[in-house]
């Protein structure tokens, strides 16, 4: 989408422009950030852009003579401020256009001071009066940005009370502007007029990976050069085409990539039953069908495979211990009337074992597992909204221990069930609440094992540098558990202030 002229300062380039000898203007890719001030995940996005990626732009050549960045304000309007803060933007790119991105850095970073309970017990003027400030920071005058924010206390002259202020109009554009685009969500990046799936989480090599695939790291020409005598126009052509009809001049050009025309695939003589039995089939096959990037159930917690391992070897080491000296040892020293103080220490030595391993690794957690709602397996930046935003205590966890021979042992639950706390010497760190537990077995039938209550789930550490080695085969989501662990700490804190 075009900017409009008034507007040029939300535009970015990082070259000057080259004069071209060709007849083809000039065209650069057009990358246009929706963000908004009131938006946290616009911060993280805006930051790592201006700090990171945009140097790293300017530095490839390639990049920084193809790429146009566009600056759009999306206002949130559940946000009352977020109008604000817009506003103001908008009157420093009245005055000041050519600040207008330092202005943009540094509301971004003290946006927290406009959130909804920051400015619940001030009026409009004093919102605006604050945000003046923030403009002055970068050198634009507060006065003057006061000037044209500032809402008049009394009616206009034909007893108009709703006129709003200097630069309500532009807001009108910038929001019409937007609504075209259908852009909802904050922060979305459109690439060339499309829509693309990034996130406010990516690094640096993210980034570089993005603008690889869809700029490329060499110059992109529309013709192969002229003086190339294997080119695919030739210099003749091109002067030749510069004076032929139209249509005459659109056959040149296509020419070189014309092509023997594919013969029609042939298709099986079917009657129409067997036609509308196919079509009955495949209608069938998409009806609730609907395509996901992200996949209902997610790993985001493994605790190791070399220490799963070795856990299940060593309960499985002390079963046939104890089983030895119980079924064997035990009746030999039956048989040869040996003390029974003797015999009752032979059993305990298979016993003990057994007891103690079953007792300190039957918490311990191997996997767990997150069921995601449809609503948040669209992409990765919803998400990751969801996860660091929205997440409801109803999201179900499946998590995976291991019964005294081994074998996977499944406990599903609502994250809101599940807390913190500190039993068995430390070995147990989260808890189930009893009564959801008690529902739980009562849908169990009697030979079924009761719902677990006590998990230990261990810190994992990885080393960074194995981790980058093998990224591409690591499926666990580790910063959802990081996050799902710190809600459920703070909801515990919650609690535990509310019955003090």
């Amino acid at each position: 989408m075009a900017v409009p002229p008034k507007f040029a300062g939300h535009k970015l380039e990082f070259a000057p422009p080259t004069a071209s000898s060709s007849s083809v203007p000039r065209a650069t890719h057009t990358f246009e950030l929706y963000l908004d001030y009131c938006c946290p995940f616009s911060a993280k996005i805006f930051k790592t852009l201006t700090s990171q990626v945009f140097p790293a732009i300017r530095e490839n050549s390639v990049w920084a003579n193809s790429l146009t960045v566009v600056f759009r304000q999306q206002v949130q309007p559940w946000h009352p401020s977020s109008t604000l803060m817009h506003e103001t933007g908008l009157a420093v790119l009245r005055l000041a256009p050519e600040k207008f991105w330092a202005f943009s850095g540094e509301l971004f970073a003290v946006q927290t001071h406009f959130f909804d309970i920051s400015v619940v017990g001030e009026t409009r003027n004093q919102t605006y009066r604050r945000l003046a400030k923030v403009a002055a920071k970068v050198g634009v005058n507060e006065d003057e940005v006061f000037k044209l924010l500032a809402i008049p206390e009394k009616a206009g002259e034909d007893g108009s009370l709703n006129n709003g202020n200097a630069v309500t109009n532009d807001l009108k554009v910038v929001t019409k502007m937007n609504r075209l685009v259908g852009v909802h969500v904050t922060p979305t990046v459109v690439l060339d007029g499309v829509v693309q799936d990034t996130s406010s989480g990516w690094t640096l090599d993210q980034w570089k990976e993005f603008f690889t695939k869809n700029i490329g790291k060499t110059p992109f020409s529309p013709f192969t050069s002229l003086s190339s005598p294997s080119g695919l126009i030739s210099r003749q052509n091109l002067l030749r085409a510069r004076y032929l009809p139209p249509i005459e001049s659109r056959c040149l050009f296509r020419r070189c990539y014309a092509q023997l025309p594919k013969k029609p695939i042939s298709k099986p003589n079917l009657s129409a039953a067997e036609q509308a039995k196919q079509q009955a089939k495949a209608a069938a096959a998409n009806v609730g069908s609907k395509h996901y990037d992200i996949a209902e159930r997610l790993l985001i917690y493994h605790a190791g495979t070399g220490r799963i391992t070795f856990l299940a070897m060593v309960k499985v080491t002390t079963l046939f211990l104890g089983a030895f000296f119980t079924f064997v040892v035990v009746p030999g020293y039956i048989k040869a009337e040996k003390p029974e103080w003797e015999t009752v220490g032979v059993a305990l030595c298979g016993l003990i074992p057994l007891i103690f391993v079953a007792y300190t690794t039957s918490p311990f957690v191997t996997h767990i597992y997150i069921h995601l709602p449809p609503a948040a397996r669209t992409s990765r930046p919803v998400l990751e909204r969801f996860i660091h935003g929205a997440l409801p205590p109803s999201t179900e966890l499946t998590l995976t221990t291991m019964s005294a021979i081994a074998k996977p042992r499944y406990s599903t639950m609502q994250a809101g069930h599940l807390r913190p706390a500190k039993r068995r010497f430390g070995i147990v760190n989260y808890v189930r609440d009893a009564e959801d537990a008690m529902v739980e077995n009562e849908t169990r039938k009697w030979y079924n094992l009761r719902a677990m209550t006590k998990f230990g789930v261990q810190e994992v550490r990885t080393d960074k540098k194995k981790v980058k080695a093998k990224k591409s085969k690591d499926l666990t989501e580790a910063w959802i558990w990081d996050a799902l662990k710190d809600k459920i700490e703070k909801r515990a804190a919650v609690n535990s202030n509310k019955a003090l």
